[in-house]
């Protein structure tokens, strides 16, 4: 088994669809502290209020290896875009990765 985790103090224990204050809820959650492997979720730089949210991971022994998450040499890389996509109906703006393989 391979999962995150984090403490969060003084929790709510009410459903993040009920927040109304969602970052400062994300604020109070904190990695372990005695866990020196962390998974960094990078902060929106579209989004002037988000923050970086850190979690720690736990990878159980005999955790399945996971090759496919580190760049390997000689292998081509691919490109990646972002677009915005503007939704009438929704009445906002969405951001749009296309990936386009190598070649």
């Amino acid at each position: 088994m391979r999962t995150t985790h984090h403490f969060s103090i003084n929790d709510p224990l009410t459903s993040f669809f009920e927040e109304q204050d969602l970052g400062a809820r994300l604020g109070r959650m904190n990695p372990d502290p005695f866990n020196a492997k962390q998974f960094v979720w990078p902060h929106d730089e579209d989004d002037p209020g988000d923050i970086p949210f850190v979690l720690s991971i736990v990878d159980m022994p005999g955790a399945a290896p996971q090759p496919w998450s580190r760049p390997r040499p000689g292998v081509p890389v691919g490109k990646v875009e972002v677009h915005r996509l503007r939704s009438g109906i929704l009445d906002n703006e969405r951001r749009v990765w296309l990936y386009t393989p190598p070649g």
